[in-house]
């Protein structure tokens, strides 16, 4: 019995040590799949945390810019709206009337060919310009346009303030016909309203985009001429950088 008992032991210690290895080896892997299991769900809800994340953010700076845009579009069209206001008003004014006039009686003098620019040396436009230029330079100065023109139903370019190289021309023949200017006189004249062009390079300006915005200027209920500003992209680009208005 007693030899019985001590063999009955040492087969129970055999069994238990194949037992705890088992168990042991089982608690390892369990552990670590567990463990493989909740990084990776970890890993997979930060990666969906993130991208929710980036997705508000893209969210929230495709709105605001959004906003921006619609704010500054709103700003462009304001300033040319009162570009548009302003130049009417001049058309109006006593110096517009008296400078047409002038001009007129200035074609008319030296026999104007409609299809031939004018000399605009000679001494009796000269004196004339000077006397004129005094009143318009300030309204260029003010409000920030380029330059300011005056140009004859025949489509002489009888006045300009910044005396570029399209002083004289004629904007029905040549290469200035084609032009920024060129087409927005014969629209004014065409349509007899203020009318605007886009930007796009003009040659007398050394190739600097412009826009012209233009408007008929009427005596007795007929057009005398046509008054015109050159508007650089210099005060679009300052509309669109500038934070006035966006908080």
């Amino acid at each position: 019995m007693r030899i019985y008992g001590t063999l009955a032991t040492s087969h129970l210690t055999l069994l238990a040590v194949p037992l705890g290895l088992l168990l042991a080896a089982f608690l390892w892997f369990f552990g670590t799949t567990t463990r493989q299991i909740t990084d990776s769900a970890i890993r997979d809800g930060a990666t969906a945390m993130t991208r929710m994340a980036q997705d508000e953010l893209t969210s929230q700076v495709y709105g605001t810019l959004t906003a921006v845009s619609a704010i500054k579009r709103q700003q462009v069209m304001a300033y040319f709206a009162n570009a548009a206001m302003l130049i009417e008003t001049l058309a109006l004014s006593g110096d517009v009337a008296s400078l047409s006039v002038s001009m007129q009686r200035h074609l008319r003098d030296i026999q104007a060919a409609p299809e031939r620019p004018i000399d605009v040396e000679v001494f009796a436009y000269t004196e004339m310009w000077e006397h004129f230029i005094a009143r318009f330079r300030p309204y260029v100065d003010t409000l920030g346009y380029y330059d300011l023109f005056l140009i004859a139903p025949s489509g002489h370019v009888v006045f300009t303030v910044a005396r570029e190289p399209d002083l004289g021309t004629n904007l029905a023949v040549g290469s200035l016909s084609a032009s920024g200017l060129g087409n927005a006189w014969k629209r004014a004249v065409e349509e007899n309203k203020t009318v605007m062009t886009d930007f796009e390079p003009y040659a007398p300006s050394q190739g600097a985009p412009a826009s012209f915005l233009a408007t008929p200027v009427h005596q007795d209920g007929k057009i005398i001429g046509v008054l015109a500003v050159q508007m650089p992209l210099t005060r679009i680009n300052t509309i669109m950088h500038e934070r006035t208005g966006l908080g």
